[in-house]
């Protein structure tokens, strides 16, 4: 049974220390462009996909941050939530949305949105801006 996860919600857990990175996952690896077409996606109501997540009492020995941001410990005694599929989107999503950890490093996603865009379905509204 699936639980539907809200950005706020999703947020608070990745801020507690509940959703955790495995070290087997792959890297964080989306380019900016990427991670605005999953904004405008969001915006526009598309679905965006399911998240799979392993909960467990047990920690693994290692793991990874979440793109730029260390992930802080969980509380003692109570179950993580290991990431097996959906990485990509969240950390992206966490990344666009959080203010609440600061990067490990500077490669910031700034991510706007275009108030004169057409709004079709076919045409994304947000766009990446590069820091030079």
């Amino acid at each position: 049974m699936s639980n539907p996860l809200t950005i706020r919600k999703l947020i608070e857990r990745v801020c507690s220390g509940d959703i955790r990175i495995p070290a087997f996952q792959r890297d964080y690896v989306w380019e900016h462009d990427q991670v605005a077409f999953l904004i405008d996606s969001i915006y526009k109501g598309f679905p965006i996909g399911t998240i799979f997540l392993w909960k467990t009492d047990n920690r693994l020995k290692f793991e990874k941050k979440l793109g730029q941001f260390s992930l802080p410990e969980p509380r003692r005694d109570y179950p993580v939530n290991y990431v097996l599929d959906g990485q990509q989107r969240i950390t992206s999503i966490f990344t666009v949305f959080q203010n609440e950890l600061q990067e490990v490093d500077t490669s910031l996603v700034n991510i706007y949105f275009d108030m004169e865009a057409d709004e079709s379905n076919q045409e994304s509204c947000f766009f990446s801006i590069r820091k030079s």
